[in-house]
């Protein structure tokens, strides 16, 4: 959606929560006049605004819980937040806690998924 309304000086973009240090949410919220979207470069003309307060990290524990319910042949967790710090706890805590088989994919990693 961003590459599309982004060009537009009409447009409002609002950020909600924390934006990673390096993501296009933080590179938005720090006022470039330019980003690259899949591999293509959009113009920043839109409005952008942040909202603080919002954080999924904080709910790191209702996490855990939902996890503790996971069916035990489950092959593999993806952890995927914006930080690859928070992410690399996390994964520790799902294979500590619960023997879960959890990963933190890294950017251009690719899984296959079979149904």
């Amino acid at each position: 959606h961003e590459r599309r309304y982004l060009p537009y000086k009409e447009n409002t973009l609002l950020l909600v929560g924390y934006q990673a240090a390096g993501s296009v949410g933080r590179i938005l919220h720090d006022g470039t006049t330019a980003v690259e979207i899949q591999g293509e470069r959009v113009a920043v003309r839109a409005k952008v605004f942040s909202l603080s307060g919002y954080s999924a990290h904080k709910d790191r524990e209702g996490l855990l819980d939902f996890a503790s319910h996971f069916d035990p042949t489950i092959k593999k967790v993806f952890v995927t937040m914006g930080e690859p710090k928070a992410s690399l706890f996390l994964v520790q805590r799902l294979r500590d806690y619960f023997d879960l088989p959890a990963v933190a994919p890294q950017q251009g990693d690719v899984a296959i998924l079979k149904l």
